[in-house]
């Protein structure tokens, strides 16, 4: 027998919107114009906590179900340091460039998409990005991930290499086996500068569209990494404050999505 715990409604969600990047004409190749994308609508959320300690969230468009598991092998701590700032990622890639302030990527139709920071001053607008930083290469299923940081935040740009369409999300990107979904991370449980979640993309033809978030800035825990064990189940490796050390205790689950 289920027990049902609550009903979060849409203030859990944080609608995502794309960003229209700044961009700049590049030697003499065309520069693409970043379009706009406008996330699903999945404004209700129901979690239901089984017998078993199965909690079910349940979506619009599918459901995600976590259970804990005794597995202690539940991949790499994503934000457990020491930071890596992706310059050695990026040097591998040779599709992306830095000039000056600007990170520039030459997308499949041969265009380049630039983004370029805002320098910082007393006068700066602190919702401007003053600094871009590559995150990761996610080529089985053409896209990138870069930070974008701002005064005392930052968000990461999930950038199409077809089209340069960008889809703003924060934290770690894992793409499924089988390319059919991409999950993102977030985890700063004691800074809280940026949003605790997991978020689950659709990913198809035309682009990413979010199937389901757990937003986690009120919940226990946070996630800190994700290890596939097939195209629709997950292991999540979870972060708990502990309040006696002020650490983080580390304990595993095994998800899946529907």
């Amino acid at each position: 027998m289920e027990r049902k715990l609550l009903t979060l409604s849409a203030a859990v969600f944080l609608l995502l919107a794309a960003c229209g990047s700044e961009t700049e004409q590049s030697n003499d190749q065309s520069t693409s114009e970043n379009e706009s994308v406008e996330l699903d609508d999945t404004t209700s959320l129901t979690v239901t906590t089984n017998d078993d300690g199965t909690e079910v969230y349940e979506f619009k468009t599918g459901k995600i179900t976590l259970k804990s598991s005794e597995d202690a092998a539940c991949g790499k701590d994503y934000f457990g340091g020491p930071w890596n700032d992706g310059k050695n990622l990026m040097e591998e890639d040779t599709s992306v460039y830095v000039i000056g302030d600007s990170m520039i990527f030459k997308l499949y139709n041969g265009s380049e998409l630039v983004l370029k920071a805002t320098q910082f001053t007393d006068d700066s607008d602190y919702d401007q990005v003053f600094s871009y930083g590559y995150v990761a290469n996610l080529d089985q299923v053409d896209y990138w991930a870069v930070n974008a940081y701002g005064y005392e935040y930052h968000e990461t740009y999930i950038i199409s290499k077809i089209n340069g369409r960008i889809t703003k999300s924060v934290g770690h990107p894992f793409a499924s086996p089988s390319k059919n979904y991409l999950i993102m991370i977030n985890s700063d449980m004691e800074a809280g500068f940026t949003e605790n979640h997991l978020t689950v993309f659709d990913i198809e033809s035309d682009g990413l569209h979010e199937k389901g978030k757990l937003s986690l800035d009120t919940a226990s825990w946070s996630p800190r990494g994700i290890e596939w064990i097939s195209d629709s189940r997950f292991k999540v490796l979870q972060a708990r404050f502990n309040e006696e050390t002020y650490g983080l205790d580390m304990s595993c689950a095994e998800g899946s999505i529907e």
